[in-house]
């Protein structure tokens, strides 16, 4: 309970309005009655291998007592807008210098944004794409359709 209200004074200094303590703690009642219910303890060798995030989906994935989640979700939110690190950050800035070099300085944003969103979420190797286009007859159409320049489509 000592928790509780350090949170609950944590969030009043920060203006961020968690709605009646009553509800508040009933919520953590209840969130704490599932967890031992449905051995998500830390010594569940089950619970063990799931991330924080999985073990929030695995209790939001109940529906039941919808109305007893209003709390854990605001808190939820909180937490999870909050990036871990800034791993991804640094990915991007480290392909996009491989990419916009000095010999390949005349790049526009636009085609070096794009060669990133391609570098950072395709995960296959040249010939795996290319062996996917080459099955993939919409997306080749596409590609030689000259309605994807801006020219093209003001005629």
């Amino acid at each position: 309970m000592k928790e509780i209200e350090h949170t609950i004074v944590y969030l009043d200094l920060r203006n961020i309005g968690i709605g009646n303590i009553e509800i508040l703690v009933n919520q953590f009642v209840y969130l704490k009655d599932y967890l031992e219910k449905n051995n998500i303890n830390q010594n569940c060798e089950a619970t063990m291998k799931l991330s924080v995030e999985e073990k929030w989906l695995k209790f939001f994935a109940d529906t039941k007592h919808i109305d007893q989640k209003s709390c854990p979700t605001k808190l939820c939110e909180y937490e999870f807008a909050i990036p871990a690190h800034n791993a991804n950050v640094e990915r991007i800035f480290s392909l996009m210098s491989t990419q916009w070099s000095d010999e390949r300085n005349r790049l526009s944003v636009e085609t070096t944004e794009a060669i990133l969103i391609c570098r950072y979420n395709f995960k296959m190797t040249c010939a795996q794409f290319y062996n996917y286009l080459k099955e993939e007859n919409d997306i080749i159409k596409k590609v030689k359709s000259p309605l994807k320049y801006d020219w093209a489509k003001r005629d």
